[in-house]
């Protein structure tokens, strides 16, 4: 609950802004709260370790490098598909 509201703010706040990625901006808060939020729990138990934790981010910075090619990639089809044949 607490991640969607978070999320929905940054997007109204962001939305517009000059070379925004509402995509991997989106992940990124999304995944920085959720760990926040584990961090801060009441058992101790519960909460992830530094290793989780840096696991965590480098899944993401994997997940942000797949859609930042994939980006790429659909542009550059684009980009085909409108260059004139002379």
């Amino acid at each position: 609950m607490q991640i969607l509201q978070v999320t929905e703010k940054s997007k109204e706040k962001l939305q517009g802004a000059w070379g925004y990625s509402q995509e991997t901006d989106i992940l990124q808060l999304k995944t920085c709260v959720d760990i926040a939020l584990r961090c801060v729990k009441d058992e101790r138990n519960e909460r992830p370790d530094i290793k989780g934790i840096v696991k965590d981010l480098e899944k993401l910075e994997a997940q942000i490098k797949k859609m930042s090619i994939a980006s790429d990639q659909s542009k550059d089809v684009i980009g085909l598909q409108v260059r004139p044949f002379w």
